[in-house]
């Protein structure tokens, strides 16, 4: 009995090791477009989720090497609709756009950016298909971004070379 217990502990203890071995080489969050303003101050950058089983949820965003930004939102559309390269978030050219706080707004599962235009070019996205991309402005060239994020209670960092 007792060595039947142990048997299940060690493989329950290996595919937990598995399975966050997985999740640390297979990080979740992916990154599609990125769009800027000709001096790179203000960016816009596609993400999604890759993942079927849950939500990403951003924490913070950092940008060339841990500097927070002095402007940044999360844009949450479908992939019919249209993203704005800006970096402000209020006013009429803005109207249409749905800005929201990084951290409030959780990343759906099969969000993936290049997977959304395969659905626009095939004919087959709906105004029901969410698409996000972060938005970022600051005073000062943004050469790199840092996303810290969760996902299933673990936490993961995404960073980006912007060229």
């Amino acid at each position: 009995m007792v060595k039947r217990i142990v048997m299940i502990v060690c493989l329950v203890l290996l595919i937990g090791v598995g399975f966050i071995s997985y999740l640390k080489s297979n990080p979740p969050l992916v990154s599609g477009a990125i769009g800027s303003s000709s001096n790179h101050k203000v960016l816009l950058i596609e993400v999604g989720n890759k993942s079927n089983l849950g939500n990403v949820h951003i924490e913070e965003v950092y940008i060339n090497g841990g500097i927070k930004p002095e402007k940044v939102m999360l844009q949450v559309s479908n992939p019919l609709g249209s993203l704005a390269i800006t970096d402000q978030f209020e006013g009429k050219e803005v109207e249409g756009y749905q800005f929201e706080e990084v951290d409030s707004v959780e990343i759906e599962p099969q969000t993936v950016p290049t997977q959304n235009l395969e659905k626009v070019n095939n004919h087959t996205a709906s105004e029901e298909d969410s698409s996000y991309a972060l938005s970022i402005g600051h005073e000062e060239e943004v050469y790199e971004v840092t996303v810290s994020y969760r996902y299933l209670g673990f936490a993961f960092e995404n960073v980006l070379t912007i060229d």
